[in-house]
């Protein structure tokens, strides 16, 4: 593996990609129904967080593929990135307005850190993906 082939944008997209991975398993939602609770993002009721999880898989794959001069077959592994990174902040983004309905019946529910600190993560999974496009564009 030879981390020379990846540039910064990819760097910046892989980190981003390890931290929504571990941000997927800290708390997304407060509860208040008797007493306060905290459900992670893999409580909720669809399939949202198993998308955000291939979307992060996907882009370090890409990342590390390049970096193992495997990705012959891929002409720009940048734009994969950005369109994972772009579907991955599609989604956060969803849940920002609508919360899990398996969650919120009959609760108060708030936002926690771990959605925040994802946010952050997708966020920085697209900058990184431009940045990898800017620089493949070079």
């Amino acid at each position: 593996m030879d981390l020379a082939r990846v540039g910064l944008g990819e760097k910046i997209a892989a980190g981003s990609a390890v931290v929504l991975l571990i941000a997927l398993f800290l708390p997304w939602y407060g509860l208040e129904v008797g007493g306060t609770e905290v459900a992670s993002a893999w409580e909720g009721d669809d399939i949202t967080d198993i998308i955000l999880c291939l979307t992060a898989v996907l882009v370090l794959s890409v990342v590390m593929g390049k970096a193992m001069g495997a990705l012959a077959s891929i002409a720009k592994p940048a734009d994969v990135i950005v369109l994972a990174s772009i579907v991955a902040l599609i989604l956060v983004g969803y849940r920002l307005v609508k919360l899990p309905s398996d969650i919120t019946s009959g609760a108060d529910v708030s936002h926690e850190i771990g959605y925040y600190i994802g946010l952050i993560a997708v966020l920085g999974m697209c900058f990184g993906g431009y940045r990898a496009v800017v620089q493949a564009s070079d």
